[in-house]
């Protein structure tokens, strides 16, 4: 039992300790994504995504030390954001492996775009269906 506690006491020491060396230390943040990372709107407008309110946060704060959201791309699919990272793409001499080994806060918003693509899949399959419905009937 004596054992147990003093492992015990041991870990939440190194939590402490940790957690005092990195809550005044300032933050790199790295947003990767499609429109839902830049916020656009139906019009294709950029707002103010979510991303930018931490990034607002950890600056009013002054624990930011860089804010990259270079690699949201309105469109971006999975696909090619896995290409993006394998590959290794550089966007203003910064690669994306330097800027994923470097960021403590990641935040990834993918996936929208690509069900805004199914949606019109979907429609254009209905409209070959009813075609097809109206030529049976």
């Amino acid at each position: 039992m004596k054992k147990v506690i003093i492992v015990f006491i041991i870990a939440m020491f190194l939590c402490v300790v940790t957690y005092n060396i990195t809550k005044n230390s300032k933050k790199n943040i790295l947003a990767l994504g499609d429109g839902l990372c830049l916020a656009n709107s139906i019009y294709n407008v950029e707002g103010h995504s979510f991303n930018h309110y931490i990034k607002d946060y950890y600056y009013e704060k002054k624990l930011l030390n860089n804010f990259n959201d270079e690699f949201c791309k309105s469109n971006l699919t999975l696909k090619e954001l896995n290409t993006i990272i394998l590959e290794n793409k550089q966007i203003n001499k910064q690669s994306i492996q330097y800027l994923l080994d470097n960021a403590d806060l990641l935040t990834i918003a993918i996936g929208f775009d690509e069900l805004k693509i199914k949606k019109e899949e979907l429609k254009k399959w209905k409209r070959k269906r009813n075609k097809l419905l109206k030529l049976v009937y």
